[in-house]
């Protein structure tokens, strides 16, 4: 059988935790040959007369010692607008019910077959907070207690259960543009991690004693510049123009999530993307990617992690892989499985006798 999820029964069973130790194990097969990723790919073609955009992206991957193998799907209207002097790019909740559309196929590759169909929603979430997770298991100090998150949306939450699964947090200040938004933030927040988690005024007010920085935002322009840094803070980020060049150049150790993954973009005719117009595509110019370890040699050993307190860190993951959605959805499937969630749906539905 083939068996169908919601993102909510995902949720009910899926913890950062599971996800934090689905990837250091998966990030460590990669390294061995043991996983396969395919790099992120869109076609973008004009959406309407309001200036959107349709994208349809995907990207995929394979690890071998699960037997899962999956591919993400997107069917997205794109937008962008300003907020506070930058540009953000938004989905447009454009489908039937004012609804996003992702999906994660999953699959054996054992024989092949079709394992589950689901939402990518709460996958994507927990796969990007991992991965930062894992960032601050090797460069944040020890004894950080304190932490800020630039941002109050979906992924800001994902960032604020993985800095805590990590590290013995005391207390998160909030900020976001939008005073209603970062309110209602540290209050699901606090409610979910049991913590203290304030609204702040302004970004230097969130991080002036902050141990740990992390940006979860959809700006095309910097928002943490040079002027933000501080001796022994851990930095880190999900789109590229987050932190400013200067600032990463600044960190005493840099890391990227991986080198060279700008994700390959085919315009239709007379399509200008924002990102086009800002360079915000991939790593500014100014920033050296080739001279920074990436995150699969922090866990098997051959690059060092924080070595002092006094050490400024920064760790850059704004390049996802399939091979995430692979790794987070085997576990998610499993568990999901295990809790006798989801439904059932014919295996032959989706495959066929035809030779395809």
């Amino acid at each position: 059988m083939t068996w169908i999820f919601t993102n909510a029964e995902l949720d009910s069973v899926l913890t950062m935790k599971d996800c934090i130790a689905a990837l250091d194990t998966g990030y460590r097969d990669l390294a061995a040959g043991r996983g396969g990723n395919r790099g992120r790919a869109e076609i973008v073609s004009p959406a309407g007369t309001d200036g959107t955009v349709y994208a349809l992206k995907s990207m995929d991957g394979v690890h071998s010692p699960s037997g899962y193998a999956s591919i993400r799907l997107n069917s997205d209207i794109i937008g962008w607008r300003e907020v506070a002097g930058s540009t953000r790019r938004e989905k447009v909740p454009a489908a039937p019910g004012n609804r996003y559309v992702g999906l994660v196929l999953l699959f054996s590759t054992v024989n092949g077959e079709p394992l589950a169909i689901f939402p990518d929603g709460l996958v994507q979430r927990m796969r990007v907070g991992a991965t930062n997770g894992l960032g601050i298991r090797y460069l944040a100090r020890a004894d950080a207690g304190t932490a800020a998150i630039i941002g109050s949306g979906w992924q800001a939450g994902a960032q604020a259960m993985a800095i805590c699964a990590e590290r013995p947090i005391r207390r998160i200040r909030c900020f976001s543009p939008s005073k209603a938004n970062r309110t209602a933030f540290a209050r699901d927040m606090a409610a979910r991690l049991g913590i203290d988690v304030e609204p702040a005024s302004s970004i230097e007010d969130a991080i002036r004693d902050a141990d740990i920085v992390a940006c979860a935002t959809n700006a095309l322009d910097p928002i943490i510049g040079h002027n933000h840094m501080r001796k022994g803070v851990h930095y880190s980020s999900i789109k590229p123009a987050e932190i400013a060049p200067e600032a990463i150049n600044a960190c005493d150790r840099a890391v990227v999530h991986l080198q060279d993954n700008a994700p390959l973009v085919v315009r239709t005719h007379g399509v200008v993307l924002a990102e086009d117009r800002k360079g915000a595509h991939a790593p500014s110019a100014k920033v050296d990617e080739s001279a920074m370890a990436e995150l699969t040699e922090l866990l098997t050993g051959t690059a060092k992690g924080r070595e002092t307190a006094e050490e400024m860190t920064c760790f850059l993951n704004y390049s996802g892989i399939g091979y995430q959605f692979t790794l987070v959805g085997g576990v998610a499937f499993e568990k999901a499985r295990a809790a006798g969630l989801g439904r059932e749906l014919p295996t032959e539905w989706f495959t066929q006798l035809e030779h395809p």
